[in-house]
């Protein structure tokens, strides 16, 4: 019966890992295509919370695509999703509000 229980709870943890990895990797598609809306994971701050150390990869990719979307887009929902983000990440990340204005984005979201 022990073994069930950590069996159990063992594929639980990994269901738990990738609805985590899932979830990010959507929410990373959905902003590398450009056409944000407002899906449940741009709302959530349990997303926000265990995913906001993703946002480092690759020099803040996820980050300059967002401030390429406020440059370009001309989608008012895809913008304000973008915006919202923006704050998302300035609430959510240790230094949020450095690396968001080293990236100079209120210049940016002022813009828009």
């Amino acid at each position: 019966m022990r073994t069930f229980w950590t069996l159990e709870s063992a594929r639980r943890r990994i269901e738990g890992q990738h609805k985590k990895l899932s979830s990010y990797d959507k929410y990373k598609q959905e902003v590398l295509l450009g056409n944000l809306d407002w899906s449940p994971m741009h709302k959530d701050p349990l997303f926000w919370k265990e995913n906001i150390n993703n946002f480092e990869e690759n020099g803040f990719q996820i980050l300059r695509v967002l401030m390429t979307i406020l440059d370009t887009s001309s989608d008012a929902r895809t913008l304000a999703v973008a915006c919202y983000d923006l704050s998302q990440f300035i609430q959510c990340h240790p230094a949020g509000r450095i690396i968001v204005a080293d990236l100079k984005a209120k210049e940016r979201v002022m813009k828009v």
